[in-house]
């Protein structure tokens, strides 16, 4: 069994700009609230009060200390995001399939697309992921858009209709 130590995350002198910009603003993120905090304490206020007014927690006063003495050692605090981000579920086989019917009918939505494709195809495709792989392809300029008919008797139409009896 392997156990990290934090010091596998010290970075070397000079090694990489972006991470001096992070350590950067990490410390100034976290040293504006500790300051703060030591300010009101300085002032005799209780830790309750300064909770209050700094509205973050006590123990979080202290968490925040640490990461600025890891800063000092060149310790980075621990990501906050994602460990693992999810792949879409889908390969380049369904986003043809799916450009293929799209391009033939261009008005028809995920929902008709997903049935194309079951019944002509015989790959089972859910209108979400027609409809995810649709957003990648607008995204991604590979189709466009169509604007829909404007055709006569529209809701509109009829409410004008109504107005003039």
């Amino acid at each position: 069994m392997s156990s990290r130590s934090p010091s596998e995350n010290v970075q070397e002198p000079g090694q990489s700009a972006i991470t001096q910009k992070r350590i950067d603003e990490c410390r100034i993120k976290y040293g504006k609230k500790v300051r703060l905090w030591e300010k009101l304490k300085s002032k005799g206020l209780d830790d309750a009060s300064c909770a209050d007014v700094c509205v973050f927690s006590r123990a979080t006063y202290y968490r925040y200390k640490q990461i600025l003495a890891n800063l000092e050692r060149g310790i980075l605090p621990p990501s906050r995001g994602r460990h693992r981000q999810n792949k879409p579920q889908w390969g380049e086989f369904e986003r043809q399939l799916v450009i293929n019917v799209r391009r033939e009918n261009p008005t028809y939505g995920k929902n008709r697309i997903a049935a194309i494709i079951a019944r002509d195809h015989g790959k089972t495709l859910s209108a979400s992921t027609v409809g995810r792989i649709l957003k990648q392809l607008f995204d991604e300029d590979i189709i466009q858009k169509v604007p829909p008919d404007k055709k006569p008797g529209t809701r509109l139409d009829r409410q004008v209709r109504r107005v003039d009896h």
